[in-house]
Order: C-alpha cells, then structure tokens, then sequence
C-alpha cells in the first residue's frame, strides 16, 4: 500500500496536447458523486486510479500545466495523516523531489484542514500539492510546470474555486457497531467468530491462524482483514506451496458510492476480475445460497502470462450484508481436489440472529 505522502507526489505527467484545439471557456464543473465542484478551462478527463480503486482521478492541461485531483473514498485520521505528511514534506523525506520547506503551508477548507507545498520534480518541472481532509476522507491536487516558469494563475484560479457540494449526504465512512469493528473476531480451537457480522466458520482441521504484521491490517479503501489462516500441511511436491484462506471486509459505499445498496457479490467479482493480473477466471460467477444466506463465487488459476508464478488455483466466494460491507473469502490451493476441501469448508458458516 502506497502512503499519502507517497501518494500525493506522485505527478500526473499527461500529454499537453490533451489540452491543444480546445476552446478555452471558464465555467463551473459539479461532481455531485464526488462531493465537489471546480471552475475549470474546460472538462477534465475522469478515471479511477489503476493502482488504488478507491480513488477517483480527475485531469485538467493547460497553460503548460497539467493539474489532477485525486478524491480518495478511504476514511482516514485526518490530524494524524496531515501530521504525518507535514513532517515528510518539512524534513524532504522525497530526494527525488525535493520540497521548499518555506512552501509547507496549513490551509483550510471551511473547517477542514489541509497542507500545501512546492517542489522539484526533477530538472524540467516544478510541482505544487494541496490536501484537504473532509470528515475523514482526503481531496488530492497535484500540479506541475516547467521549472523555468513560475507557478501559473491558472492553477491558483482552480484552487480557489474549489468547494463543497452537498457532502453531507455522502457515507463512506465504514459502520461500526457499540464500538466494534468489523476486523472484531478471535479463533478458539477450529472455530473463527466475527463478533461485528456474528457469524461463525469452522476451519478446516489443519489450518491455523498466521500471525500478519501490523502494516498488513491497514484499512485499504475502507477494508479490513478479519481472518488469514494457512494449512500445516506440507505438499509433497516442492514446487508446491501451503494452502491458504483470507476473510476480508469490504465496504460498500468505498467501492461503489452513493449506488452501493444496488450491488450483489456478483458485481463485485466481476469488478474483481479486472482488477486482478495474477490469477484468471476459470468459469462464470455463480450464485450460491449458504446457510440461507445469497453468495457468489468465481474460480481462477495463475495467470500463466506473468512469469514466475507457481501455478495455483482461487475461489472467491462473497456476500453483501445489511452493514454496508462484503464479506470475501478467498481460498488458494495448489491442486483443484485440495480446493474443493477447502471450498466445502464454507458450509459451516452460520450467521448468528441479529
């Protein structure tokens, strides 16, 4: 996972005849879905991040400039993480680029807070970032120029204009219950119980639990990892690996906005598939009904286009709840009758009377 300061300095270095023919005309653009609206020359091009999902990414050229803002749907510590890249930036922890300490700078945005500085991006081009942290969630602008200008008004001009539309309506925000997250569960023996979701799964009998470093759990695009156990048995071939399964929450609205009470797993897996380069599907996304409870699921196989990979099989078996999230369990086997073993363990979810 990438970090914000990270994040934020990465430049959006687009072809500047994007932005050639078009006819220049000021005006108001409103991105209801996205919370804001921006005065710009004309409309920027739209997509999502191809290296974080989670976030939106709008670009803009002119003036010799290319401008992007990133909208990151993930629900941070806004303090914490301004703090954290205040220090980045004051103590130039990127040699690549370095920034002008002088150019660090808090800004706000109503009453939410923000940063701001310039720095080098390499010998042809200056860069500039501003943050806004919105109830939790963070509005990214890059810019950059060429070094031998100084920073266009035009960049200052969508800056300023930049505002806040109907963000009250938005939810992102992940659900939590008396306290509770969704990542609130414990193993005992072969039983694993979600105290969040109530529900409980019985592992097979050789899996246990593997002990995952802490910046493994780090919430990603409002998800959390509940569950990641391996297999003690050891294949009798070495170019084969453990067994492995993974239980993790998604939320909902972080995937898919305002729209998400109309998203099935389904949805979700085929999302998935475009998403995913290391393994390939194998077969449709069916439905499944367990314990009375509506799931989808999807096989694949390593990807034999990516050398290297030690071949294995995948299935993902999901389902929406009422809480906003998608429960994900993802089994990886080395053999498809291993897999099967492990696909049959699912049947003993029980999800407990709310």
């Amino acid at each position: 996972m990438r970090s914000l300061s990270s994040l934020v300095l990465t430049l959006t270095i687009t072809a500047l005849a994007a932005g050639q023919g078009q006819r220049r005309s000021w005006k108001e653009y409103v991105y209801a879905d996205d919370g804001f609206a921006v005065t710009l020359p004309w409309a920027p091009a739209q997509r999502n991040d191809p290296n974080n999902e989670s976030i939106t990414v709008y670009t803009v050229s002119f003036d010799g400039s290319d401008l992007s803002l990133r909208v990151d749907h993930r629900t941070r510590d806004c303090a914490a993480t301004l703090n954290e890249l205040k220090e980045g930036a004051l103590k130039n922890k990127q040699p690549k680029q370095p920034i002008n300490p002088a150019s660090v700078k808090d800004v706000s945005l109503g009453d939410s807070p923000g940063l701001e500085y310039e720095f080098e991006a390499g010998s042809m081009y200056r860069g500039y970032n501003r943050s806004y942290c919105v109830n939790g969630h963070f509005y990214i602008f890059s810019a950059d120029w060429p070094g031998s200008k100084a920073r266009p008004t035009a960049v200052d001009r969508v800056m300023e204009s930049f505002h806040l539309v109907n963000y009250g309506a938005r939810n992102f925000a992940p659900v939590l219950l008396a306290g509770k997250k969704p990542d609130t569960g414990s193993v005992s023996g072969h039983l694993y119980r979600n105290e969040f979701f109530r529900f409980t799964y019985g592992l097979p009998e050789d899996f246990k639990p593997i002990t995952m470093k802490p910046e493994a759990r780090v919430d990603r695009m409002n998800s959390f990892v509940l569950l990641v156990v391996g297999s003690d048995h050891v294949p009798s071939s070495s170019a084969a690996m453990p067994s492995l399964l993974q239980v993790t929450a998604w939320s909902e609205p972080a995937l898919w906005g305002d729209g998400w009470r109309e998203k099935t797993g389904g949805d979700y897996l085929s999302r998935l598939r475009t998403m995913t380069q290391n393994f390939e599907p194998t077969g449709p996304v069916k439905k499944r009904t367990i314990a009375g409870v509506t799931f989808y699921e999807a096989d694949a196989q390593t990807n034999p286009a990516i050398p290297g990979l030690q071949h294995r099989f995948q299935k993902n078996v999901v389902t929406t709840t009422e809480l906003g999230y998608t429960l994900q369990f993802v089994f990886v086997a080395s053999t498809l009758e291993e897999l099967e073993r492990l696909d049959h363990s699912i049947d003993s979810i029980h999800f407990e009377s709310q």
